[in-house]
């Protein structure tokens, strides 16, 4: 039977097709012939795959309601029991330098630009701009695609789209964050890992899990000295340290992570950092919270593939991009293991060995920094040797 001590096994249509031969067999005759030469034969032979697609939905509502081993809608639908909704595709962000003509003011989404070459990735202005002498004026874009389409690479962003009085140029000194598909299973598995002490307050789990569930915050953690000295770390005594990571340029809103920060540390505790947000307190009124923002550090990642079947380039960056931190997402503060990373590779089906494997050109791990997010991107993993 599936169901055993250890849970549901969905039986493959191999076995499904030897079981419906012997019960055959059993019950009219141990010398029925049954190969595909036979009526009976091909009859088996065509059921046998559309019992084994049943055996495979029986799986998916045998695990609906296991975190772990749910799938696709099911454990989408588990995390919403947990307060955790799956994230849209969202817009991407990026910094932009506008020469302007004197006094000119523009109202969000007056000044339209694309990226060079692609007419149908715009971006637009997300907040009022305004000049007073001629020259040169920060602004931050918005991309008016929500998809992992929408990015803009430095110095790309330069053709106005469309042509409006008194602005001359647009340029992107830096590449910006891109825009998203609707949130990945894997993804969403990590922030529901984070999110699960959102009902608690007055813990790191609480403050973490309030803060990552914010419109743009894409992952968080929360540091603390418990000593009556400032740390290591740089952190004062008896103090908190936040640290959110929301893209570049940023996406969240500092007076909601504020918010969110205040409503769950201990009366009592500082919350430091160089970015500061204001809370809403009912009896002191507004209270400055600081927090950190985190710096991105991009992971490349070299293999050299040993097969003597040869496997598939998109097979290995999936299973390394699994085994990297939150899934290839990246985590705030956290350490990349390069054994892990390597060893990954042999989960691939194929896979005989390496020749060579590199994190950032060498064979070492990448050290845990509070304030530093490291981040990966199947483009930034070549692969190499006998994969195609």
């Amino acid at each position: 039977m599936p169901v055993d001590a250890t849970g549901f096994t969905a039986r493959t249509q191999a076995e499904i097709l030897q079981e419906l031969i012997d019960e055959l067999r059993a019950v009219i005759s141990p010398k029925l012939d049954l190969s595909e030469r036979s009526v009976l034969g091909n009859y088996i032979n065509i059921q046998a795959p559309k019992f084994a697609g049943l055996e495979e939905l029986n799986q998916e509502s045998y695990n609906a309601f296991d975190v772990d081993a749910a799938s696709d809608d099911r454990f989408v639908a588990l995390c919403l029991l947990s307060g955790i909704e799956r994230r849209g595709a969202s817009t991407g962000l990026v910094d932009a330098t506008l020469t302007l003509q004197a006094s000119k003011s523009y109202a969000a989404g007056d000044l339209v630009a694309h990226v060079t070459d692609d007419p149908t990735n715009r971006w637009e202005n997300r907040d009022a701009v305004a000049s007073t002498t001629a020259g040169s004026y920060p602004a931050v874009f918005v991309s008016q695609l929500a998809s992992s389409l929408a990015i803009a690479p430095a110095g790309t962003l330069t053709v106005i789209a469309d042509p409006v009085d008194g602005w001359d140029a647009i340029t992107n000194a830096a590449d910006g964050t891109p825009g998203t598909d609707i949130e990945a299973i894997e993804a969403l598995r990590v922030r529901r890992e984070q999110g699960v002490a959102a009902s608690a307050s007055r813990t790191r789990g609480g403050i973490r899990a309030a803060v990552v569930d914010l419109d743009g915050v894409l992952s968080c953690e929360v540091f603390e000295n418990t000593s009556n000295a400032t740390d290591a770390d740089g952190i004062p005594a008896h103090s908190i340290r936040v640290v959110v990571w929301d893209g570049s340029p940023a996406a969240a809103d500092d007076d909601e992570i504020a918010d969110a920060v205040y409503a769950r540390k201990a009366e009592g505790i500082l919350s430091v950092g160089s970015q500061t947000g204001t809370a809403q307190d009912a009896e002191l009124g507004p209270q400055l919270v600081a927090f950190e923002r985190a710096t991105a550090s991009a992971v490349t990642i070299a293999v050299e593939i040993e097969s003597t079947d040869g496997v598939a380039v998109a097979d290995v960056k999936v299973a390394i991009l699994a085994a990297f931190p939150g899934s290839g997402v990246g985590l705030v503060g956290e350490a990349v293991v390069f054994h892990k990373l390597a060893g990954s590779v042999f989960a691939v089906a194929g896979v005989d060995d390496y020749a060579s494997f590199t994190v950032n050109g060498a064979g070492l791990d990448l050290p845990s920094i509070q304030s530093t997010i490291y981040t990966l991107d199947a483009g930034d993993i070549a692969v190499t040797g006998d994969a195609t």
